[in-house]
């Protein structure tokens, strides 16, 4: 068997072994579940994100008093 043979075969079972995972599941129901996974994700790196710039003002905050001294 080609590497190419070998490949298709590959994929070919990946999307037949998909395919019987999937439809055991509830289409709607994998939807919802993939579209809260995604808002959570967005919820946590909105937070990260927001904590990074609170930081980083709080840092300059701190920093341009002594920026204004050494000038």
């Amino acid at each position: 068997m080609t590497r190419r043979g070998r490949t298709l075969g590959l994929v070919l079972g990946g999307a037949f072994v998909a395919g019987l995972v999937l439809s055991q599941l509830p289409v709607l129901r994998l939807l919802r579940l993939t579209a809260s996974l995604a808002r959570a994700g967005a919820t946590v790196a909105g937070t990260i994100a927001a904590l990074g710039g609170m930081a980083a003002t709080v840092e300059h905050l701190r920093e341009t008093p002594r920026r204004l001294r050494a000038a």
